[in-house]
């Protein structure tokens, strides 16, 4: 097992086997606060067991403005309370019949964007897929804008190493216990929601924006 800084991992991500090489580093009888959300549990792991822990269950979204937290109810099964009173930009839908025609609304929905007043550093473009397989991966630009994504390698302190670039470029899995004003969400099925892994990736990618959300929903868009 290998847990850096920023693989911001959470409990629902744990294998059981990791909870128990943990406890080999606790001494005596400490307190220990678990956090999980199994609605964004994106690996689809079982959950782990801990015996002896007092379990509370709160269904509130506090990050999530209130219009795209309805869109996130519409769109999936995840139940819970808007705790948001901001009212957000919404969700807007970008229909693309073809994943390779992705870029180019991308770059469009982009320049749109900046001339609402957004930053470059506040519009992060999250794929459904795996950020190593999707069209987006070997790109280093979008139309005009280029793409920053991570190198694989990380600096003395355990942070990430991200490439130059105007636009960040990630997945949905590495970009989780992150935000970001706009999140462009690329590589979205058709009929994308209400069942298992696919639902909580989309739960967890809308919910990355704390302002605006963009889907490109692809109708040929290949099985995640």
């Amino acid at each position: 097992m290998e847990i850096r800084h920023a693989d911001r991992r959470r409990g629902q991500d744990f294998e059981q086997e990791w909870v128990e090489i943990l406890s080999l580093f606790l001494r005596g009888e400490p307190d220990i606060l678990w956090l999980e959300d199994p609605d964004q549990n994106v690996y689809d792991r079982t959950p782990v067991t801990l015996p002896g822990f007092v379990g509370y269950r709160a269904r509130v979204n506090y990050r999530t403005p209130h219009s795209i937290a309805r869109a996130v109810q519409e769109r999936t099964s995840v139940t819970f309370e808007i705790g948001n009173p901001l009212p957000g930009l919404g969700v807007g839908v970008t229909q693309c019949g073809d994943p390779a025609d992705q870029p180019g609304h991308v770059a469009r929905i982009i320049d749109a964007l900046l001339r609402r007043g957004f930053a470059h550093g506040e519009i992060v473009v999250l794929t459904m897929r795996g950020r190593k397989h999707s069209v987006f991966s070997e790109r280093e630009r979008v139309g005009n804008f280029t793409l920053r994504r991570f190198n694989d390698e990380y600096d003395l302190f355990g942070n990430q190493v991200l490439t130059p670039g105007q636009i960040t470029f990630d997945s949905v899995r590495r970009f989780k216990g992150q935000q970001a004003p706009v999140v462009i969400l690329v590589d979205v099925e058709g009929d994308s929601g209400r069942h298992g892994t696919t639902e909580r990736l989309l739960y967890t990618g809308l919910t990355r924006a704390t302002v605006r959300v963009e889907l490109l929903v692809c109708a040929k868009a290949s099985a995640l």
